[in-house]
């Protein structure tokens, strides 16, 4: 096995053990997993850094949706995109909220690379495409 599939798969591990019960991220186990990288020292320690760096982004990325929203969504309302995000995906989905005024009306939710707007703005600029 070369050495960047050994890092690789030893920055797999360390996300592993940086997941809580739901498979997200855990602040709380990075820290420890971070602490125990900096007594352990391995010898290839900044290669395994990036690579562990890029699993917990790629992990966080894969499990957070970012609802977009000109009015504000309802707690119900963003407990059920939650939930129908975590039985599309098959996994434990975070949200986070933004205000974003230049949707106009509706929303736009994001997971990953997948995106799905239902808003005034983008009707709009269907709209002036087909003008």
């Amino acid at each position: 096995m070369t050495s960047n599939k050994k890092t690789y798969t030893f920055a797999k591990q360390l996300l592993i053990h940086s997941l809580d019960s739901n498979g997200l991220v855990s602040s709380k186990r990075v820290q420890d997993t971070l602490q125990t990288l900096k007594r352990k020292k391995p010898t290839i320690l900044l290669s395994i850094l990036r690579a562990y760096k890029l699993q917990v982004s790629q992990n966080i990325k894969y499990t957070t949706a970012l609802i977009e929203y000109a009015g504000s969504p309802t707690n119900e309302q963003i407990k059920s995109i939650q939930s129908l995000l975590t039985q599309k995906y098959r996994r434990n989905i975070q949200i986070k909220t933004k205000e974003t005024p230049s949707i106009i009306a509706g929303i736009k939710i994001s997971v990953a690379d997948d995106i799905y707007e239902l808003s005034v703005n983008s009707r709009l600029q269907l709209l002036a495409k087909s003008v």
